[in-house]
């Protein structure tokens, strides 16, 4: 489902008016059909943003179990864990950790969507505890108690790694990817719309403009 209904930007490009593929707003890549830069991987576990909020994950994780749970695509995707690390819980334990999976899923699909320019760390732990907010008002009775865990969480530059130290560590991965052609031709088509947007809304403001002018004399 999650594969299924995640429309990534080879797909959104396809869409009537959409214009070409944007890049990622951190890492300025853009999707392709590589294992590094395919729209499902790098949006829930390439990109700076997903390792961020896997980081939160994790840091729950400890609050529910009591240890940290190891997260990578395949726990956020298909929920899919080390069989080692799960094997001491309970079943209400793993039903919060697959919320908070589901809450994650949710965050970065907002901030993938809506492209809101720059994302600081503050922003998504924001939008991470709206949706924690949400979840508490529909969470079944038999959850409220573990439940009562899950506190709204804060960035602390001093115990918790940065979007910045993420997009270092991928700053080899991201500077490979963008020297190949597809990322290459990708920015030239994206550019070249961006400019003729541009281009368009300013001969549009000066029609606006010189209409105005006329009717006021």
């Amino acid at each position: 489902m999650l594969v299924g209904g995640f429309h990534g930007q080879l797909r959104l490009s396809k869409i009537p008016d959409y214009g070409p593929s944007k890049p990622c707003q951190t890492c300025g890549i853009f999707e392709s059909y590589t294992i590094q830069s395919n729209a499902t991987f790098h949006h829930f576990y390439g990109c700076p943003l997903a390792t961020f909020v896997i980081q939160i994950c994790e840091i729950y994780s400890i609050a529910i179990t009591g240890h940290r749970i190891q997260i990578d695509i395949n726990s956020l995707v298909l929920l899919e864990f080390n069989k080692s690390q799960m094997a001491k819980t309970s079943k209400n334990q793993r039903r919060i950790i697959y919320t908070i999976i589901g809450i994650a899923k949710s965050t970065l699909y907002t901030l993938y969507y809506k492209r809101m320019g720059k994302i600081t760390e503050s922003t998504i732990c924001k939008l991470f505890s709206l949706n924690i907010a949400k979840t508490k008002s529909i969470i079944p009775k038999s959850l409220e108690s573990d439940f009562k865990a899950i506190k709204f969480f804060e960035y602390n530059p001093n115990s918790h790694k940065s979007i910045k130290f993420y997009l270092n560590q991928e700053k080899i991965n991201t500077n490979r990817i963008m020297r190949e052609a597809h990322n290459i031709r990708c920015l030239k088509d994206y550019k070249a719309h961006t400019d003729r947007c541009l281009k368009q809304r300013g001969i549009i403001g000066y029609f606006i403009e010189v209409s105005e002018e006329s009717k006021k004399s």
